[in-house]
């Protein structure tokens, strides 16, 4: 079995959250409240630490299981096939906001006379190639990409510096806590929980046990190049953040150096491209190996290309527009994902208590 590294575990869950979180959360926060902005993206670290805590029981309990697999132990026939398959659609539905947020920025951003199917059926292939190769040369793949993002993320993120003016995150707290509190549920609940789907991967790990470790350290470097970039933005932009789509692709629009080196958006868009295909390609990965437990087959890949172009005609079918999209990951998304990461698992957990209480008490008499 293909076994990654701890390392190539957390760049995985890194471009997990910046895949999309550098793309969409500052606009969506900033539909809350703009100066105490910052503060909201906070509570992606406290997601992740729910996220490591889920990881850290699962670990200890079914130390080389998957989470889908695991379902099916604690439910046994039936209950546990309709956990694991909730499971599995929560993966899928995910895939295919994520999906769909590949199309709409390509489109929008550099191809507006595009077809965007044609867009989803390039992304598509992208994906089942990469994930028919396997999540260990795909985390290979993804050590390469290091060093160049290192190079570019620093450049395109202190470059507009010059148009920071500190006093657009000025009065804090003026509004109280409360707006802070209604922004903090995407950050917390819908990015900060995307972390759990590690727990599919806990076979193809060298080190399980230290999982949740993996996933604390992955939410902090998340956290705090999420908020750099907030920052930024709204020092630059201030209350004018919540009307812009796409921010941080406006904000690398204005950087400019003398009269030859400007548009760097298009290296902005590159990078988002590359990120974005990485998460949908670790949620595809993710959705095949449930459904892999879920049908009881010996491997995965014959879902590969069934699963993929689902997704993606889903995202096109479910949400047809930007603003259906984001009423989703707004209103919807964080009570949907906190009931199915948390809430699953736990009604999984009291089924098997009560199962095994039951064998105690027939076993007694």
């Amino acid at each position: 079995m293909e076994k990654i590294s701890r390392y190539q575990l957390v760049l995985i869950l890194v471009w997990l959250t910046l895949g999309t979180g550098f793309l969409v959360m500052p606009s969506l926060i900033t539909q809350f409240t703009t100066t105490d902005g910052w503060i909201a993206v906070l509570s992606l670290f406290v997601g992740g630490m729910m996220s490591a805590a889920i990881a850290k029981f699962h670990v200890s309990k079914f130390p080389t299981k998957r989470g889908t697999a695991a379902l099916l132990a604690m439910g046994g026939r039936g209950v546990g096939d309709a956990l694991a398959f909730w499971y599995v659609s929560v993966i899928f539905l995910v895939g295919s906001v994520v999906a769909r947020e590949f199309s709409l920025f390509v489109t929008i951003a550099s191809l507006p006379y595009t077809s965007e199917t044609w867009i989803a059926m390039i992304g598509l292939i992208c994906i089942c190639y990469i994930t028919y190769a396997g999540i260990e040369p795909f985390a290979r793949a993804n050590e390469f990409v290091v060093p160049l993002a290192a190079l570019v993320v620093p450049f395109l993120i202190f470059m507009p510096i010059s148009l920071f003016d500190l006093r657009q995150l000025q009065p804090v707290l003026e509004n109280g806590w409360l707006p802070i509190w209604r922004a903090s549920g995407v950050p917390m609940f819908v990015y900060g929980l995307e972390f759990v789907i590690a727990i599919q991967f806990v076979p193809n790990l060298r080190s399980p046990e230290k999982l949740p470790k993996d996933i604390l350290i992955a939410a902090a470097i998340s956290t705090v190049l999420v908020t750099l970039v907030v920052v930024l933005v709204i020092g630059v932009f201030g209350t004018t953040t919540r009307y812009l789509q796409y921010p941080v692709l406006e904000l690398v629009r204005v950087v400019r150096i003398g009269r030859f080196i400007e548009r760097l958006d298009t290296l902005y868009g590159i990078a988002v491209l590359t990120t974005i295909i990485f998460k949908l390609t670790v949620l595809h990965l993710a959705l095949c190996m449930g459904i892999q437990d879920v049908c009881r087959t010996s491997g995965y890949r014959w879902a590969i290309i069934p699963a993929g172009a689902t997704m993606f005609v889903s995202g096109l079918w479910f949400f047809r527009n930007t603003p259906e999209l984001t009423h989703f990951i707004e209103n919807v998304g964080p009570s949907y994902l906190l009931f199915s990461v948390v809430g699953i698992p736990f009604i999984g957990l009291c089924i098997e208590y009560v199962r095994s209480m039951w064998r105690n008490w027939i076993q007694h008499d």
